[in-house]
């Protein structure tokens, strides 16, 4: 159930690694804003080395915060339809994680914590990953994790990923 006055601040992380990563993730910030809301603010672009899988190729990542009036079941559903559209390979149960043209993430809705099969706000992993926190300290390094209790630039300062996370100008 969709309720039409009420706007919802969300947390989203964009990744790509293969085909063109930058224009495959403005491609997504296009199909977001024409379909489930107004992005309000974006990171910059980082560079990382895949985590969890082998791959030669980095990924492009970064964070938005996005305003809409959908709930968190309906936005999931609509970034899965734009990670189709866009190609996305999912996690193949014979190989794990995969390359891909485009990955979006959920990590927060408002400060509502869900545990679905489809879903797990924040994201469970989150505070694991620089290639998730750096982007996201700098739009909202204030923000309280629901469930930790700490800021995201505390999450950050503890985070024991050590992989390589470098920011990028003029990708």
């Amino acid at each position: 159930m969709t309720i039409k006055n009420i706007v919802n601040k969300v947390f989203l992380s964009f990744g790509a690694n293969i085909g063109n990563r930058r224009k495959n993730i403005e491609l997504a910030f296009e199909l977001i804003q024409k379909n489930d809301g107004k992005i309000i603010q974006t990171s910059h672009f980082y560079e990382s080395t895949p985590l969890g899988f082998d791959s030669a190729h980095l990924f492009l990542n970064c964070c938005v915060e996005l305003e809409t009036y959908l709930n968190p079941q309906e936005l999931i559903l609509q970034l899965l339809k734009i990670e189709s559209a866009l190609k996305r390979q999912r996690f193949d149960p014979n190989r794990g994680y995969v390359d891909r043209t485009i990955d979006i993430d959920i990590i927060f809705y408002n400060d509502v914590i869900v545990e679905h099969s489809l879903l797990t706000i924040p994201h469970p992993r989150m505070q694991e990953r620089l290639f998730v926190l750096k982007p996201l300290s700098e739009i909202c390094p204030d923000f309280v994790h629901p469930v930790l209790k700490k800021t995201i630039a505390e999450l950050l300062a503890e985070c024991a990923d050590v992989s390589k996370v470098e920011l990028t100008l003029g990708l």
